[in-house]
């Protein structure tokens, strides 16, 4: 998939969870979520509702990716009073 189409989906990405986030909030259980999953059959989103992005939460998405041969993944914390805060893409180089 090209560059440009993957970044119009992380656009679509991006928006869907800010409309989540704003009718949620914080405070939520990652488990009221569970949402994890492989969108477009190209990018892995990784779901979380912790204090902050931790690397092992990184390394978890990282060999998500490596597994599957996806090259790009969204980790998202929901736990976070600004969604753009907790919004990281990560690309994996095969």
């Amino acid at each position: 998939m090209d560059t440009i189409k993957l970044n119009a989906l992380g656009g679509i990405i991006l928006n869907a969870a800010i409309k989540v986030h704003r009718e949620s909030g914080t405070g939520l259980l990652e488990s009221a979520f569970e949402i994890n999953f492989v969108y477009e059959n190209e990018i892995i989103i990784e779901i979380k509702a912790a204090e902050s992005i931790i690397p092992i939460f990184e390394a978890q998405l990282i060999s998500y990716l490596k597994l599957s041969g996806k090259k790009l993944g969204y980790l998202i914390n929901f736990n976070v009073l600004l969604l753009k805060l907790g919004f990281k893409p990560l690309v994996y180089k095969i």
